[in-house]
C-alpha cells in the first residue's frame, strides 16, 4: 500500500506543477502571438514550447493512468468475467435509468447521472475496478429509495432492480485509487 501512497503523491505533484505550467505557457503564447502582426522567431519559440509542454503533460497523464490500472490490478484484483458480463448487460439496459419518477432525482445533483454511469460500466467491462468515490452517487440514490415507504418504492420495480444490481456490482468492484 506504500506504493499507492507514493503514486498519489506523484500524481498530485504532477497536477500541481504540470497544469499551472501549461496555463502559464499558454498565456505567454497568446500574449506573444498577439503582440505584433509579424510572425517572428519569438513566435516560433513560444509555439514550439507550448506544443512540447502540452505533449509532455498529455504523455504524463497517460502514463499515470496506465500505472494506476497496474496498481489497481495488483492490489485490488481484476473484475471477474461474471461481473464483466453483468456490466455489459446493465450497459445494454441503460435506458432503465431514465424510467423513474422519483422526485428527488430531478435535482441538479443527478443531472450527469447517465453519462457517469456509462463511463463506470465501460471501465468494468474492460475488467478494471472503479474508484469508490465515483459511484457514491448511486449508493446515495439506493439509500434514498430504501428510505421511501413500500408503496412509493414498489411503483418503479424495474428501476429499483436495475439500480440495486448496479450498486452491488460497483461495491464488489471498487478500488481506493
Amino acid at each position: 500500500m506504500k506504493e499507492i501512497e507514493k503514486y498519489k503523491r506523484r500524481v498530485s505533484l504532477f497536477r500541481k506543477t504540470g497544469v499551472p505550467s501549461l496555463i502559464i505557457v499558454m498565456l505567454l503564447f497568446i500574449i506573444i502571438i498577439l503582440r505584433d502582426d509579424a510572425f517572428g522567431l519569438d513566435d516560433i519559440i513560444i509555439t514550439s514550447l507550448f506544443f512540447v509542454i502540452s505533449v509532455l503533460i498529455i504523455i504524463g497523464f497517460i502514463y499515470f493512468d496506465r500505472y494506476r490500472y497496474k496498481l489497481i490490478d495488483k492490489y485490488y484484483g481484476k473484475v471477474t468475467s461474471k461481473d464483466q458480463e453483468l456490466a455489459t448487460k446493465l450497459f445494454n439496459q441503460i435506458n432503465l435509468i431514465n424510467e423513474n419518477e422519483y422526485n428527488f432525482l430531478d435535482s441538479p445533483y443527478f443531472q450527469e447521472y447517465e453519462i457517469n454511469l456509462k463511463i463506470l460500466l465501460r471501465q468494468i467491462m474492460k475488467k478494471h475496478k472503479v474508484y469508490n468515490k465515483l459511484f457514491s452517487l448511486y449508493v446515495g440514490v439506493k439509500e434514498e429509495i430504501l428510505k421511501l415507504d413500500d408503496n412509493e418504492r414498489n411503483k418503479y420495480d424495474s428501476y429499483n432492480n436495475y439500480l440495486f444490481e448496479l450498486v452491488d456490482l460497483f461495491l464488489r468492484n471498487q478500488s481506493e485509487i
